[in-house]
């Protein structure tokens, strides 16, 4: 259980920081746009890596768990740096 622990710790925090890089090299004038494309990404990034199980169940999970992650990060990100998306 530890294992499982560890290394969802390790795929939110290399998630994240991809998630942010990303963010900031994205175009600042279209919020939401940026924000869907991080939420799209999340999913693709967490499909990618559940490949190797070749299983069509655990590529799903990892679809969820990327998108989980990117929606928690845009929610993260709106709360701390109070983003306007009034464009």
């Amino acid at each position: 259980m530890a294992g499982f622990g560890l290394m969802t710790l390790i795929f939110t925090i290399g998630g994240s920081a991809v998630l942010t890089l990303v963010f900031a090299k994205l175009d600042p004038a279209l919020d939401w746009g940026r924000y869907m494309v991080l939420v799209g990404l999340g999913a693709a990034i967490g499909g990618v890596l559940m490949m190797s199980a070749a299983t069509s169940t655990m590529v799903f999970l990892g679809v969820a768990y990327g998108t989980t992650t990117a929606c928690f990060w845009v929610g993260l990100h709106r709360i701390l740096f109070e983003t306007k998306c009034d464009r």
